[in-house]
């Protein structure tokens, strides 16, 4: 079977708190070196024209990815996009897993599109 390349935005909401949930001073430059940190392991992992948005508390990811169908693409993209928060030391308390961590992200939407790309800039579901 083909693949199609799809572009895979995640929405969601990130915060930063202390170990007991208390609010942090410095949220907004803790958050954005996280989100260096997540740009940086989705780099190491792999993905394809990673970018990330910050806008207020609202955070969109985006990757780019080749699957069978829509429904693959998002699995990949999903799972690719969560390690990458994980390894920066992040959660994701809305998918299963820990979170305890400091700082999180909410997923808000998850949008997918098929656009037309080279083969050789693709991760694979």
């Amino acid at each position: 079977m083909r693949t199609t390349q799809y572009l895979v935005s995640l929405v969601g909401l990130v915060s930063a708190t202390g170990p007991k949930g208390e609010a942090l001073g410095s949220e907004a430059e803790l958050i954005e070196r996280h989100l260096d940190q997540v740009m940086d392991e989705l780099l190491v992992l792999g993905a394809t024209d990673p970018s990330i948005d910050l806008a207020e508390n609202e955070v969109t990811m985006t990757v780019l990815v080749a699957a069978l169908n829509p429904l693959e693409a998002t699995v990949t993209a999903s799972g690719t996009i969560r390690s990458a928060i994980h390894a920066a030391k992040g959660s994701t308390p809305d998918w299963p897993g820990p979170d305890d961590k400091a700082w999180s992200v909410q997923l808000l939407s998850l949008s997918t599109a098929p656009v037309p790309v080279k083969s050789d800039q693709l991760i694979s579901a």
